[in-house]
């Protein structure tokens, strides 16, 4: 009732009053809506009730087909639009999450691939390793037969010398 710019609307309880309403298609005699809802939670519906008073008779079908067409086609469209509404904000949550899921699998996605590489590299590392503690295996041992010989060396000369007298 409010995109019909009314001079005012009221919002009860059981009823929603619009004063002074001008429907451009009816002419430039302002009208007032008076409009109730029921709820029926058994079927989850709600029920609406509309009145056009035109300003001393309210409007019926058979005084005036035009008008209560147009008037049947407004509460139409805003039983469709209020309906749309909840349906709507749900699917803008739904998109809003979607895109925040699409951004985590993007995240892990990007995880994956770092901890992949980081995988590759581990390995390489690992082989480098291996390679280098094979080398220096073969350091050591080349290293045992130098003492060995160094040793063998000390005890020659060790002997020349006490051999001297």
């Amino acid at each position: 009732m409010k995109s019909l710019k009314s001079k005012k609307v009221t919002a009860g309880k059981e009823e929603t009053f619009t004063d002074n309403v001008l429907i451009k298609d009816w002419g430039n005699n302002p009208i007032d809506i008076y409009a109730r809802f029921e709820e029926n939670k058994a079927d989850n519906s709600v029920k609406v009730m509309v009145a056009f008073d035109l300003g001393g008779a309210y409007l019926s079908s058979t005084v005036d087909a035009t008008k209560y067409s147009t008037a049947e086609q407004m509460v139409k469209n805003f039983a469709i639009e209020t309906t749309k509404a909840p349906i709507q904000s749900q699917l803008k949550d739904a998109e809003t999450l979607l895109g925040k899921m699409e951004s985590d699998r993007g995240s892990l996605e990007k995880d994956i691939k770092s901890l992949r590489s980081d995988v590759e590299k581990y390995k390489d590392n690992i082989k480098k390793a291996e390679d280098d503690a094979y080398k220096k295996e073969n350091d050591l041992s080349k290293k045992k037969s130098e003492i060995d010989s160094q040793r063998t060396a000390i005890q020659l000369l060790t002997s020349k010398l006490g051999e001297i007298k």
